[in-house]
């Protein structure tokens, strides 16, 4: 175990949250001797990347970090977050004073001897609807204190941080190869070797196991290679409570996934296989609790009924690593119908374009013109369907569904940041592959997983690691044709070629069905109606919320959750969740201003 801060000679003071992954790279370059280097931590490597390379280090560190450098002879700070940001880095300044922490909580008060809260950071969060909170990459609730991006460093100095951005994968060449084998080839190394630096452990590896390609295939590759060391994967599972009745109405939803990560089980038996269903919790057992983890208001309440006790259970069965596939979507799993098609239109390719709208036809088993209509949409472009959409609704307003005080949307200008999120549309907007890529990288995404997984890491004392983002794969995956990753109506075509022979083929070939996490959350909710309910009329006669959100929603919202039928509608269930939390969120802050005042 290191002790941190660290001094490096006379002249540089160090402290980190760091797992690099590239040591054996960094030896060499390093020049540091064989027999040296099991000594050698992750903070020491970090130090001696800065004195090799400067400002410029983390251009050779792989790895999951945030880490700050007192440089004594240039009288600065330097710090630097990861390129996906899978370490938080938050900082507040203050006219000469300057603070930073993994964590918000320890620069409430200190840098600055008040706290306020962003009134904008709120505004957004009532207004976005997803799990997604602001619309400004790097702003947090609380006034003055900031996220440094991924992929950026920065530099304090004379009162005054500057920062700047050192990698973008927009900014790379493309990867071209002359055959489909000889993408899967690179792809599979690169993939395995994003594994494999993520089961470098103290103790056990912990794997979030679903039944879908992503982690499937990440608990694989890491099953494999752990099984050539006589080391076992433990497996967790989310799973339905035992009365859950699965949902009437969709055949391509599997709401239970059991069966699937058996599958996954047989085929690596050095798995242990965990089935979590948590019985007794629900969406609001742990608010308080949470809101004291991540230092804000949060909507992603319906999976952490089973993600934080997840990692609970892992550490207390000795796990120190937990893995997981999220970023999949982005990378290894990448492939969306949709913008294949806009892309093979807008470069003219209408053959190819004809062949795709065929294949799909053949694979879902549905005629070709009804593929082709939805070619018609895709390709249409946005302004000429969202001008049909106003015409046709012409009193439509972008924010009658959302809970947020109309006088506070417009003075922050809600509607004109949450257009350029593409968020609370008129109507479905496609991209093109080139569009596409920037989403895929996306910060405020990169930031909201990361301070998610680093809270609740420091929680639970286990890492949340993500193959799947890891930087060499995202480079990858990002310079190769769109054609690699859809084709003749085959989503998802490249880890399905490369998963051959590693995943389970009802996994890898299954292209109806997809799993829903979390499908049983509203019926874990079921005996808290009353307790929601009672909640819901206190916040109306308290007017904490006051400031912030319609009130009168609220109350539409009180009415209906009263009667003796169950409830049914997930987005009234979604605004009440999201009301009770904002409510104790802002009780609590009062409460603690007060007593530091």
């Amino acid at each position: 175990m290191e002790e941190l801060p660290r001094r490096q000679g006379n002249d540089y003071l160090i402290t980190a949250d760091a797992i690099i992954d590239n040591r054996d790279e960094l030896f060499q370059l390093l020049g540091i001797e064989h027999e040296h280097r099991a000594s050698v931590t992750d903070s020491e490597l970090i130090m001696l990347a800065y004195e090799r390379w400067g400002y410029d280090c983390p251009q050779h560190l792989i790895g999951d970090y945030a880490f700050a450098i007192w440089d004594k002879r240039k009288r600065e700070l330097y710090c630097a977050r990861d390129a996906v940001g899978a370490r938080s880095l938050y900082y507040s300044q203050d006219g000469g004073n300057f603070g930073f922490c993994t964590i918000e909580k320890p620069l409430l008060g200190t840098v600055r001897t008040t706290v306020e809260l962003n009134e904008r950071w709120l505004a957004d969060f009532l207004a976005i609807d997803s799990l997604l909170q602001e619309s400004i990459a790097g702003e947090t609730v609380y006034e003055g204190i900031q996220q440094l991006l991924p992929a950026h460093y920065g530099i304090w100095r004379e009162g005054r941080l500057e920062t700047t951005k050192y990698w973008d994968p927009l900014q790379l060449p493309p990867i071209r190869y002359n055959t489909d084998e000889e993408y899967v080839e690179a792809f599979n190394r690169i993939f395995r070797q994003a594994v494999d630096c993520r089961l470098r452990s103290a103790g056990e590896v912990g794997i979030m196991l679903s039944g879908g390609l992503d982690s499937g295939s990440v608990a694989c590759l890491a099953a494999e290679r752990l099984g050539r060391d006589n080391r076992r994967l433990h497996a967790f599972s989310s799973v339905p409570v035992r009365d859950f009745g699965e949902k009437p109405g969709s055949r391509h939803h599997i709401f239970d996934e059991a069966e699937q990560m058996r599958l996954i089980g047989q085929a690596y038996p050095n798995i242990n296989q965990t089935y979590c269903s948590f019985e007794g919790r629900n969406a609001l057992t742990d608010v308080d609790k949470m809101l004291n983890v991540f230092a804000h208001p949060y909507k992603i309440f319906q999976n952490m009924t089973w993600y934080r006790p997840m990692l609970n259970k892992a550490a207390d069965e000795g796990c120190t690593i937990m893995l997981n596939g999220q970023f999949g979507n982005a990378t290894i799993s990448y492939g969306e119908f949709t913008m294949h098609l806009l892309t093979l239109y807008r470069s003219g390719r209408l053959v190819s374009l004809y062949k795709e709208i065929k294949g799909l036809s053949r694979l879902i088993n549905q005629p070709v013109k009804r593929v082709g209509k939805l070619a018609l949409k895709v390709i249409t472009p946005y302004w000429l369907r969202s001008m049909r959409d106003r015409k046709r609704h012409p009193n439509y307003e972008r924010l009658h569904n959302t809970l947020i005080k109309p006088a506070l949307a417009a003075k922050w200008n809600v509607t004109e940041r949450l257009e350029k999120m593409n968020a609370r549309l008129y109507t479905e907007r496609y991209f093109d592959y080139e569009e596409d890529k920037s989403w895929r990288v996306n910060p405020l995404f990169l930031l909201h997983v990361g301070a998610v997984e680093t809270k609740l890491s420091l929680e639970n004392g286990i890492t949340v690691r993500d193959p799947s983002r890891d930087r060499r794969l995202i480079e990858f995956c990002l310079a190769i044709p769109s054609d690699q990753y859809v084709r003749e109506g085959l989503e998802r075509r490249l880890i399905r070629r490369a998963m051959k022979g590693i995943l389970p083929e009802p996994i890898r070939t299954n292209i109806t069905t997809h799993g829903v996490q979390s499908a049983d959350w509203m019926h874990r909710l079921e005996p808290a109606w009353a307790s929601v309910r009672t909640e819901l009329d206190q916040i109306v006669k308290r007017g904490e919320l006051e400031a912030y959100a319609d009130m009168d929603k609220v109350r539409e919202l009180q009415a209906a959750l009263i009667g003796d039928k169950p409830i049914t509608d997930e987005e009234v269930v979604w605004k009440s969740l999201m009301t009770i939390i904002l409510s104790r969120f802002l009780m609590d802050f009062r409460r603690c201003n007060q007593q530091q005042n």
